[in-house]
């Protein structure tokens, strides 16, 4: 990430002082790794602390005389300095600096949410699975007069020939499209699933299936 240190010399419209004065060359002298207390001394205390979202910590200095204003941050982590100062950094306004902190809490904000929302689907996710293995062993064990083959394979989520289409539904849950076809012969069903897999039925049983690799 960008370094985040502003800092700004600009004429001000209005007279008398603001804020807290401090070197602008010690600001250059900040080195990474340092801590609060070595900045301080170095420095002098911030005007104001800002934490951001994902635990960082943005100290700020902000001077204004009237005719010349200051403005520098420096950025900690953890108790230690992770953004330091460099000359090209000293042109940005206060009110710049205000809205980069707003638009970093922003993207940090959304980043969180993201992950949220992306946990939230996983979980519901995993439940539904559950839940649809609940469902097939349930099945398993209320309907013992089907073939113990077919009931093995209901369980462990496979498909096999003489499956039913209830048993068919919990294996592999419902298809995204059914084509049916009749004549003398009966009924036939093709069940598709996509990504290449479909079933076929006769007369509501599992003849094959096709599975793609």
């Amino acid at each position: 990430m960008k370094r985040l240190l502003f800092a700004m010399t600009a004429a001000a419209l209005v007279a008398g002082c603001a804020g807290q004065k401090f070197n602008t060359k010690s600001v250059l002298q900040v080195q990474l790794g340092m801590t609060p207390d070595e900045v301080t001394s170095l420095v002098g205390a911030p005007l104001r602390k800002e934490q951001l979202l994902d635990g960082r910590e943005t100290w700020v200095w902000d001077y204004d005389n009237g005719f010349i204003r200051n403005i520098a941050a420096i950025i900690f982590r953890d108790g230690k300095v992770v953004e330091v100062p460099g000359k090209r950094d000293w042109y940005a306004t206060q009110e710049s600096f205000d809205n980069k902190v707003r638009r970093d809490n922003a993207s940090e904000l959304r980043g969180i949410e993201i992950e949220a929302k992306l946990e939230q689907k996983a979980n519901e996710a995993k439940r539904i699975e559950f839940d649809a293995q609940q469902a097939r062993e349930n099945y398993a064990k209320t309907h013992p007069e089907r073939p113990e083959r077919i009931l093995k394979c209901l369980v462990a989520q496979e498909i096999c020939v003489g499956m039913n289409e209830v048993e068919t539904e919990l294996s592999w849950g419902p298809p995204l499209k059914k084509n049916r076809s009749g004549g003398a012969y009966g009924r036939h069903d093709q069940w598709v699933y996509g990504a290449g897999n479909y079933v076929y039925l006769d007369d509501g049983l599992v003849k094959s299936w096709q599975t793609s690799e």
